[in-house]
């Protein structure tokens, strides 16, 4: 089993020494998600953590900091999935810079997710659950659903 944790929007007090401990107790991949953080913020963040770690790392942002990091890959959000020349460049760009970078994205729709054509390592269903803290955020998928989609994924 592949544990994969998602950072809080904003950074906690203590959460990069818990996210090495994390690591040391065995996470297999961080997702550092921090959308209103500058690249300043994510370079600080990261000098943080020991470089033993970064390769476990997937970035949210700023994804042109992958290869001076050595992270374990991107995730591609709504922004980085838009079709023009300048995304095409800069994925084409990491994928020559860190042949072994995860490629990761989610979706909200499993019409997308099975028309999708691109090639991923793994992806993010959302919401699976009926929203706890955003009481709008409706269980977007029935257990029925996913039994009979998932398999086809393979």
């Amino acid at each position: 089993m592949n544990l994969i944790v998602i950072s809080n929007a904003k950074t906690t007090t203590a959460e990069i020494d818990a996210v090495i401990g994390m690591f040391r107790d065995g996470l297999n991949h961080f997702h550092l998600r921090k959308p209103k953080a500058s690249r300043k913020d994510l370079e600080s963040y990261l000098d943080q953590i020991p470089a033993e770690f970064h390769q476990r790392i997937i970035l949210h942002s700023h994804h042109a900091m992958a290869g001076k990091y050595q992270v374990g890959g991107v995730h591609l959000g709504r922004r980085h999935r838009k079709k023009s020349m300048r995304n095409w460049w800069r994925k084409r760009k990491l994928k020559l810079s860190l042949p072994n970078m995860r490629v990761t994205r989610s979706f909200h729709r499993l019409s997308r997710l099975l028309d999708n054509e691109e090639v991923f390592n793994y992806v993010f269903l959302s919401p699976v659950f009926e929203g706890i803290s955003k009481k709008q955020h409706a269980a977007g998928y029935s257990e029925r659903k996913l039994s009979r989609v998932l398999p086809r994924l393979k």
